[in-house]
């Protein structure tokens, strides 16, 4: 495979059957047009390649853009008045109609096929011409016997491409999609010459080569990768702390129910979403969920999986979207290609899945210009290692490390690998600057730090490629995941035994040091920083452990136990309570306000006139007078964040940065910027009042301010008192009554009754007791009147009942101990 990265080298990139020659300019042009949107160099490289008649494989970060790069050859066709298709695969129906949607607003006829749809009807319009865009699954492609037939008629002329949409599918999915091995038959059905195009984020070496081989890829294909590092992530991997079974992990995401809160009040919360691999465990994880929350709020929680009904899923996706839902426990279903901006928390239950599922999941957070995520792990204790139980070779290593100090920086490569393209860029290492690299040559430490870093790159990219290799070869139920020792999976749940950082685990399993850093130049050659969108981003808060200070502020220790809704609140009482310190280790994410939805008056249009002339004048002194022309102010700041700020401030939410950090989820770094000036514009509308606007009183409640704002606190039912029960030797009320010379009666009744003499025969038994003597032991009872020969009350019951005991003559119930 071959790289493009050269510009000169693109300008003469052309389409062998077009009328006239592309340029950048003119493709960027015509992407203006049509979709309204910029496109950038890495979009423009695939598209002039693909149009060229090559075989494109692009890998690039989720959100970047991937999905326009379909459409932009196709509609370079239809500007040449030349009739094309494309054929989209994709391995999940709502990925089709999500592109559906964004097609039919610009004008392209498209058709999504599934199993429900693909009627007589529909194939008779294809084969009419009426589409220009064909979405189907591999199912359907290998399989239908009618998809089949539309080979043998002139529709094969016309087809331009191949996509195959999220193609790490192809690989992974293959052993329970058996379709998807057989996409490249294709190649031998039609002509050869029609090109394929396979887009993913996750594609690893292993997975890419696997790819090639099943859809038989010819030797000019272009290469195009970019890092998938997501900046604007932030990792966290902890162990659980309960019961898998329980789900207490995910207390955390559950809003605190505010006080003073009523039927119908309006709240918000930080949107996630929760992935399972089980249908049964994402049911069952929402209910436990909506049993937390009042009974009218419950509906803010769904799950989300295949075996519900297509309506259900688009549905739900729209109320995520509109935030009518604050989160969902899902499966795949809802995973790959769905694009939506605004969701800040991605959990994964257990460690059930690959590492390349796992950074699929993780990026559906976070999609939105301006918003910043948590992606959390929480796996199963037994993954946990305290020792690295993998022991690397001492000599290799020095060797390797001599090696590569004898080398110039510039000359750094990788291990060889079956894809030249990868072989081909210099290598930039964690740590080491990446737009300095003559830095490592200059400062000796420095060098030896990228130099031992690359080394553990290297030889951890060794050893998943043999790991992977031998866990292709083992043979079990389609679909099982295996934890094996060694493999990039447990390297990232065990990240701090060696190398002491996420990222690290997912650059070295992903190569995202390999391939250029210099795009966004190229990209916007009139700006001195490039284009913004390019541009490599820096990591503000990279792990929890690398950057420990952010995640402490983050995410807080729970130590009075987890929520329990009341039975007021309509809501059942979490099983999961206690607060004898059992989930210490419990976390709970410092969580937005629960405020009400924004309502428009003319005060909030004028609040908003402020802040976007605030936002357009600080985003042109960032990025420049021309970035924001052509991309918007809304690279600062996004038109959701300002009414969420306008929200805030009507109920006094933002006092200080940091709570303008946690009530927006802007990145840190531009509100440690531009924070306190933008707070300054808040507060001249919105003063900021110390103590919140009580809530206004029912008229058949008390005028007195009710003062008990603590949790239930626990009463004795003896002595009234606090915090102990009537079973409590905290009890006064117990101490008392045990007490032999405050309560003589009740402390005869727990000793032992004292020996009498004489013994009392049988005859005598109903008579009344003879005279006994006081003996000096003191456990006689205290209340024995020796004066007047009288029992105490209970003895004196039992000699009334004498039928109650055995009919032995020596036998007497006063030397019997109770």
């Amino acid at each position: 495979m071959r790289d493009i990265n050269d510009a000169s080298a693109l300008e003469s990139v052309h389409a062998p059957t077009s009328t006239c020659s592309w340029t950048v300019n003119d493709v960027r042009e015509l992407v203006w047009r049509k979709f309204g949107k910029r496109a950038c160099w890495l979009q423009i490289q695939a598209a002039l390649a693909l149009y060229q008649g090559n075989d494109v494989i692009v890998c690039a970060a989720t959100g970047f853009g991937k999905t326009l790069t379909f459409w932009i050859p196709l509609v370079m066709a239809l500007e040449e008045n030349r009739d094309k298709v494309s054929i989209v695969v994709t391995p999940l129906n709502l990925l089709g109609r999500q592109n559906v949607e964004v097609l039919e607003k610009v004008g392209i006829s498209v058709v999504a096929i599934d199993a429900e749809s693909a009627g007589e009807e529909v194939f008779k319009d294809i084969e009419a011409g009426k589409y220009s865009v064909i979405i189907i699954n591999p199912e359907l492609l290998m399989g239908n016997a009618r998809v089949k037939k539309l080979w043998k008629f002139k529709f094969g002329s016309k087809i331009l491409n191949f996509i195959f949409d999220e193609a790490h599918c192809i690989s992974q999915w293959g052993d329970f999609r058996s379709e998807y091995r057989l996409v490249g038959e294709l190649r031998y059905i039609l002509n050869k010459k029609i090109p394929f195009y396979a887009v993913s984020a996750t594609l690893p070496r292993m997975v890419l080569e696997d790819v090639r081989q099943i859809l038989r890829l010819r030797s000019d294909t272009v290469y195009l990768q970019r890092t998938t590092d997501r900046p604007d992530i932030h990792l966290m991997a902890r162990p659980l702390s309960f019961s898998a079974k329980s789900f207490r992990d995910l207390d955390f995401l559950v809003p605190k129910i505010p006080e003073g809160y009523q039927a119908g009040d309006e709240l918000t919360m930080r949107k996630f979403v929760v992935f399972f691999n089980s249908v049964r465990e994402a049911e069952d994880a929402a209910k436990h969920l909506m049993r937390l929350l009042p009974k009218g709020l419950q509906h803010k929680i769904a799950w989300f999986h295949s075996v519900m009904s297509s309506t259900f899923r688009k549905d739900a996706t729209s109320a995520l979207r509109n935030s009518d839902l604050w989160g969902l426990c899902a499966t795949d279903a809802f995973g790959m290609g769905v694009d939506l901006p605004d969701i800040e928390i991605i959990v994964q239950w257990r460690a059930t899945c690959s590492l390349c599922t796992l950074w699929q999941r993780f990026g559906r957070a976070a999609r939105g210009s301006g918003y910043d995520a948590v992606a959390i792990l929480l796996f199963e204790k037994k993954y946990l290692r305290e020792v690295d139980s993998i022991p690397a070779d001492p000599k290799a290593a020095v060797n390797a490390s001599k090696r590569l100090k004898r080398k110039a920086p510039g000359d750094l490569q990788p291990a060889s690998s079956k894809r030249p393209a990868l072989s081909s860029k210099p290598v930039n290492i964690s740590g080491c600057d990446d737009h300095d690299m003559t830095q490592i040559a200059v400062d000796t430490e420095q060098s030896d730090v990228c130099v031992e870093k690359k080394l553990l790159i290297e030889e951890c990219r060794r050893r998943y490629l043999q790991v992977e290799a031998c866990t292709k070869k083992k043979k079990g139920r389609a679909g099982k995941h295996d934890m094996e020792r060694g493999s990039p999976m447990h390297d990232y749940l065990n990240a701090h035994l060696v190398f002491k950082c996420q990222q690290l685990v997912l650059r070295a399993y992903f190569d995202n040091d390999s391939g250029p850093v210099n795009d966004h130049i190229a990209c916007d050659p009139v700006s001195l920083t490039g284009c913004p969108r390019c541009a490599p981003q820096d990591i503000q808060h990279c792990c929890d452990m690398c950057d420990p200070a952010y995640f402490n502020t983050l995410l807080r220790i729970r130590e009075d136990g987890f929520q329990e809704v009341e039975d007021e609140h309509g809501g059942g009482s979490s099983d999961s309570g206690g607060s004898d310190g059992d989930n210490a280790d419990a976390i709970i994410i410092a969580r937005k306000s629960a405020v009400k939805k924004l309502k428009v008056t003319k005060e909030v249009v004028l609040a908003r006139e402020e802040l976007y002339n605030w936002r357009h004048e600080h985003a042109t002194a960032r990025f420049g007078a021309g970035l924001v022309a052509t991309h918007g102010s809304h690279l600062l700041m996004p038109d959701s964040m300002i009414d969420r700020i306008i929200t805030c401030a009507q109920v006094a939410k933002l006092p200080d940065l940091n709570s303008l950090i946690v009530e927006t989820g802007w990145r840190q770094d531009l509100a440690e910027k531009y924070g306190m000036s933008l707070l300054t514009v808040v507060h001249t509308r919105y003063p900021h009042q110390n103590a919140p606007v009580p809530r206004k009183k029912k008229a058949n409640e008390n005028s007195v301010p009710s003062t008990n704002t603590a949790s239930r606190v626990m009463h004795c039912s003896v002595c009234g008192g606090e915090r102990h029960n009537r079973r409590s030797n905290l009890c006064p009320m117990k101490q008392k009554s045990s007490n032999p010379a405050v309560n003589p009666a009740k402390s005869s009744l727990h000793q032992a009754p004292a020996v009498l003499s004489p013994p009392i025969s049988r005859p005598s038994f109903l008579a009344a007791p003879p005279s006994i003597s006081q003996p000096s032991d003191s456990t006689v009872p205290s209340s024995y009147n020796s004066s007047s020969n009288t029992l105490p009350p209970f003895y004196q019951m039992l000699l009334q009942r004498p039928l109650l005991y055995p009919q032995f003559p020596s036998y007497d119930p006063m030397q019997r101990p109770l």
